[in-house]
């Protein structure tokens, strides 16, 4: 019985979001085994759980969707926000594979970004950093970054 009521609380939280305008669109776990919602708003990804709105997320992600012609469309990923005490705990990766998934649906060419400054405090965040990327395809030049379509499928 227990976990019909902790059904009835997801879908709850969930309708909460959709009639707010965001879109739900991935879910994961995190390391702890606790399930997470992608909501999608306006160029924005939250981490929300049953506890967390999208304005008191875990982590976000921001991005932009271009279109450059009739024939390429690309998303440009400008930026992945997770709390110091929140890192390595997966939250990162439910929001990437949530951002591949939404550019496999809106026929996106490529995914595209460039690594801040900021993120290049010590050799051990960078080789980090290259790490996730690189899990999920990425090819890395430099402070670049891009995933093309061919590849969307291999790693989310």
């Amino acid at each position: 019985m227990e976990q019909n009521s902790d059904i009835s609380s997801i879908e709850e939280t969930l309708k909460k979001y959709i009639q707010n305008g965001y879109s739900i669109i991935g879910c994961g776990n995190d390391i702890y085994g606790h399930t997470f919602y992608a909501a999608e708003m306006s160029g924005s990804i939250y981490l929300v759980n049953q506890v967390n709105s999208p304005f008191n997320s875990v982590a976000r992600l921001h991005y932009r969707f271009n279109i450059k012609n009739k024939y390429e469309k690309t998303i440009e990923l400008q930026d992945i926000q997770i709390g110091l005490n929140d890192t390595n705990k997966g939250y990162g990766s439910i929001l990437l594979k949530s951002l591949i998934n939404l550019a496999k649906k809106l026929d996106v060419e490529y995914i595209y970004g460039s690594f801040s400054l900021v993120d290049e405090d010590t050799e051990e965040h960078i080789k980090r950093r290259r790490y996730f990327y690189e899990k999920f395809g990425f090819e890395i030049k430099g402070r670049s970054i891009k995933l093309y379509r061919k590849d969307f499928d291999q790693k989310s």
